[in-house]
Order: C-alpha cells, then structure tokens, then sequence
C-alpha cells in the first residue's frame, strides 16, 4: 500500500513512458516543409485528431527499403503539398515509440493510410513501392472531394501518372 501511493504520486495515476524525438517547428521536415514530420507526442494531434486523409510513412534511417521509398514519399507530398485536406508525413521509429495497436506489423517501412472520419480503420499500404503504384493508391483511398473541383486535373489527381 506505501509502495503503490509512492508510485501513484499525486494525481494517482501513472503516465506510461514514451520515447519521442523533440517535435520540430511546425511539424516539418526543414528541408521538405511539404512533408510533417510526426513524433510520437505529436502523432495523435496530427494524425488521430485531425479532419485531414493522413498518409504515415514508419521508416528508420538503417533500413534499405525505407531508404528507397523515401523519394517517393517525398514526391508524393511534393505534388499534394497545396491539397489542405491531404497530409503526407514520416515518422522515425528508432527515434519514437509507435502505438502497437494501429502498427501491429513488426515490418518497416510500413506505410498507412489514415482516411479523414475513419482514423479507427487505417489501411496498410502493401503493393509494389514505385511512385506510380503508390500514387494510384493514395488518389483511390484520398476523399472523394480530392479528386474534384480545383484538383481534378493536373497529377494532383494522378490521372497523368
């Protein structure tokens, strides 16, 4: 009982521990501000708790795959940088703890899709990992708004690619 109050500490609750890299300004990259730049404070602001389609990109620098998407994921954000219901961001897992819940696969890179209403039932992206298959994901899982109106031409849309 001593014990359990020591540890309880005032409020008699425990804060389970996280690792998270410092969060950068604004959230970005510095030299990509296209690309958010998640860590593991600020993941459920930004991913869980937004009305925007989030695009989650786990990878870690060592990783050979995660190396080679890397562009790819780049110029994805580049082409939807101006998109404000559409967010395309990286997170480092060396550097922050994930939630075991929403990535269950022990595999990187491991790139989900975070649909804006349907956060709950994000969708792991599995095919080939060249700019035009991952592109014609993202326009087919990416609100259907996306495609319309200022966006349906030019490769916002992705009907060029």
């Amino acid at each position: 009982d001593r014990y359990q109050r020591r540890v309880r500490g005032k409020e008699g609750t425990l804060k389970p521990l996280l690792k998270s890299a410092p969060r950068p300004p604004n959230d970005r990259y510095a030299d990509h501000p296209e690309l958010y730049n998640l860590t593991a404070s600020s993941f459920n602001e930004l991913v869980l708790d937004n009305d925007k389609d989030v695009l989650v990109d786990v990878y870690a620098d060592w990783c050979g795959p995660c190396v080679k998407i890397a562009p790819t994921i780049g110029k994805l954000a580049q082409i939807l940088k101006d998109v404000p219901t559409v967010a395309i961001s990286k997170i480092d897992c060396d550097a922050n703890d994930l939630n075991r819940d929403i990535f269950v696969e022990p595999t990187i890179p491991n790139i989900k899709f975070f649909p804006a209403g349907k956060k709950s039932t994000p969708i792991r992206y599995t095919g080939n990992r060249s700019f035009s298959r991952s592109s014609q994901f993202h326009s087919l899982q990416f609100n259907p708004q996306f495609c319309s109106g200022a966006y349906s031409t030019e490769t916002r849309c992705f009907k060029v690619i």
